[in-house]
């Protein structure tokens, strides 16, 4: 590996065209290693006999520079072959002539859409996409990647430039949290292992030989992935009962410039004898009754990531939606809204943008404008929060979002349900908070059907999946209002 490299990521339309979701360093970004690999991520698999330094290029003002490009899980990576010259603008390319696994040249249902880029600033914070101007590969069904300026996307070379500052990156990565936690105990026997970083990681050195999982002196078979800035194994078959493991990671794991952990991280935790996981999901079909509860999912570093509990009764929403932007008529022209904002965290992932549906789904990621559901295979497709997936907002009633220091709030008022009588409205507000906790709170409820709960978007319905009830969960702890 050179002093340098440079990472791209892509995602798609509404169907199936990637997109580049972020890169690193971002754009206009000043003070930029000059030995840091340069990182992008991809949302989906690309060709990669297309992801070439002739695809992907770096130039310092009309010079090209040097270097090789690799490909390692859904993430193309320009190194330079030296150094970058410190306090030195650079300007990187991703060329139309990139290509996905499917080079179907239209995208199924979409064929005149294009994708848009956003960018990594490289500590964990994304930026959305934006008026970024000109990046350009071609996606998973061979549409061309391109910028999005605010009046459509056009197709054209993505291009973003970045200035280095004076000093190289010297400081060792480290794993800042593992789920599951250390000498944790009765841990689920089935479900992955995930270690978060302080910082954006190189994908080549996240591996079986850097990412290890042991009961006693046999070392467990399994995979390893690694997106954004969290690395998760995944074991092949499930783990033995009241079983004792050890994980570690490695000294070979590296950032993006080259500095390997200090030292080797490792954790143990005990197994339990059965676990049945909660995907805090139900779907209802004679009734909803959750009128005037709250729900208040907490990360808690489980296997279920969330430690869930429900407040009976509450009277009002603890966010004030009369101080928030009304997006009612914005359905009329886009469905959902996309909505920017820092800080936002679902599952674990980062996000600087979420998707308001008028059918009270608010969805994350790539692929997020396409959320719906109808059904659990649908509600499971993309991460997404269905906060009861029959509201029909376009049909009447108010949607809101509101922002304050600790939380952004989406507040759907007397929204009527799909196909129902008059009086069936629904009255229910989802609270995002920046440190990851969701909180749902139900007023009047009057609806006979729906899906309520989380997804983290496995891609269809978990063959474990059991249906929550998600009125049994003890009344304790949960967020109160600032």
């Amino acid at each position: 590996m050179g002093c340098a490299a440079l990472i791209v990521v892509l995602g798609g339309c509404p169907t199936s065209t990637p997109t580049v979701s972020s890169t690193y360093p971002s754009d206009g970004a000043i003070g930029a290693p000059v030995n840091t690999q340069i990182a992008a991520i991809f949302s989906e698999a690309m060709d990669p006999a297309t992801i070439t330094a002739e695809t992907f290029t770096l130039h310092q003002g009309t010079t090209l520079v040097s270097g090789t490009v690799t490909y390692e899980s859904v993430t193309a990576i320009f190194n330079p072959t030296s150094e970058l010259a410190p306090n030195t603008l650079y300007t990187a390319r991703i060329t139309t002539a990139a290509e996905a696994l499917n080079k179907m040249r239209k995208c199924g249902g979409c064929p005149d859409e294009l994708p848009v880029v956003s960018a990594h600033d490289g500590n964990g914070l994304w930026v959305i996409p934006a008026l970024v101007a000109g990046i350009l590969a071609v996606g998973i069904a061979g549409n061309a990647i391109a910028s999005s300026r605010g009046n459509g996307s056009l197709a054209e070379d993505f291009v973003w430039t970045f200035t280095t500052g004076a000093l190289p990156d010297t400081t060792a990565p480290w794993v800042s949290s593992t789920v599951p936690a250390n000498r944790a105990t009765g841990v689920p026997r089935s479900g992955n292992l995930t270690a978060a970083f302080s910082e954006a990681m190189d994908p080549s050195t996240i591996n079986t030989a850097t990412f290890t999982l042991d009961q006693g002196t046999t070392p467990v078979s399994g995979t390893v992935t690694h997106v954004n800035l969290t690395a998760t194994f995944i074991p092949a078959s499930d783990l033995a009962p009241n079983a004792l493991y050890t994980a570690t990671i490695t000294t070979g794991a590296e950032d993006l410039a080259g500095n390997r952990l200090a030292s080797d991280h490792v954790w143990t935790f005990t197994t339990g004898v059965t676990f049945t996981k909660d995907y805090f999901t139900q779907e209802y079909t004679a009734g909803v009754d959750l009128g005037f509860k709250s729900l208040t999912f907490t990360p808690d570093n489980s296997f279920n990531f969330f430690d869930a509990a429900m407040n009976d009764p509450v009277t009002a929403f603890l966010t004030t939606p009369a101080a928030g932007d009304n997006i009612t008529s914005l359905f009329a022209q886009t469905d959902p809204v996309e909505r920017s904002t820092s800080g936002i965290s679902f599952y674990g992932v980062e996000y600087d943008s979420f998707f308001v549906g008028s059918s009270g789904i608010i969805s994350f990621g790539a692929n997020a404008e396409n959320a719906s559901a109808d059904t659990l295979a649908q509600h499971f497709a993309v991460p997404q929060i269905s906060a009861l997936s029959t509201m029909d907002a376009r049909a009447g009633g108010k949607v809101s979002i509101t922002t304050t220091s600790t939380r952004v709030a989406v507040t759907y008022e007397n929204v009527p349900a799909v196909g129902k009588a008059a009086g069936d409205i629904v009255n229910v507000q989802v609270e995002l908070f920046f440190d990851g906790t969701i909180r749902l709170t139900y007023l009047d409820v009057i609806a006979s059907s729906g899906i309520v709960g989380l997804s983290n978007g496995p891609g269809t319905t978990p063959a474990d999946f059991v249906p929550s009830d998600l009125t049994s969960y003890n009344t304790s702890g949960g967020k109160t209002a600032p």
